[in-house]
């Protein structure tokens, strides 16, 4: 559905106006018919509330398991197709889908460093990597104080939460970008969007090779 959406959108701006004119009718009805009723549906329901929540599923864990870059990448289609094609109810739901992932995959650590979590079990708590695991209750910040953790649940073999910087600009950063770009969105919301942002763009030194700056899509 977001590669669906800012293709159609890279399409139109593609194409003369007759044929970029069909391609955007098509998406509205595709938005109109398909799209918006069965997201809709989705989101308001208690045991999913996500466009694509996965239950139970092996790559993930036990319970609801979301994957957060995919949900990133499916909110900036429909702010950016709602937005270029003028349906302002598709760019509100990519809108307030963003500020959901943004509150659930990013986590800024100690060292001031944003940090993602790509996909996990949506009831799971998040411990920064300063932590040193010793043991699946507990653990030990860098500071030498035990601290309380929670199972990741992300595989079988995984017991914790913990983000890292991989999915930084995969996925996870087209939230931020769709949050930035929001003016209607709270202030604060914003903010928190913008010092991701400014981190994406500028990485902070030492850089790893991974460590690239980031040039937002529009």
């Amino acid at each position: 559905m977001g590669y669906e959406a800012w293709n159609c959108v890279l399409l139109a701006s593609l194409l003369p106006a007759d044929e970029a004119a069909a391609v955007k009718a098509r998406w509205i009805e595709r938005w109109t018919t398909v799209i918006q009723p069965q997201l809709s549906a989705r989101l308001a329901d208690p045991n999913l509330g996500w466009f694509d929540a996965r239950w139970n599923d092996a790559r993930i864990g036990q319970g609801k398991g979301v994957l957060t870059w995919q949900e990133s990448l499916g909110a900036w289609g429909l702010y950016t197709a709602g937005h270029a094609f003028g349906v302002p109810a598709a760019a509100g739901m990519g809108a307030a889908h963003a500020v959901k992932c943004l509150g659930l995959g990013w986590h800024v650590g100690p060292d001031a460093v944003w940090r993602t979590v790509p996909q996990m079990v949506e009831d799971a708590v998040v411990t920064m990597p300063a932590a040193r695991m010793v043991s699946v209750e507990r653990a030990i910040d860098a500071d030498g104080f035990v601290v309380d953790v929670v199972p990741r649940r992300v595989s079988e073999s995984s017991s914790f939460v913990v983000p890292d910087t991989s999915f930084n600009y995969f996925g996870m950063s087209l939230a931020v970008d769709v949050v930035c770009r929001a003016h209607t969105l709270p202030a604060d919301v914003r903010a928190t969007a913008r010092s991701i942002m400014a981190q994406l763009v500028n990485p902070p030194e030492p850089r790893q090779p991974k460590d690239f700056a980031w040039l937002p899509p529009v």
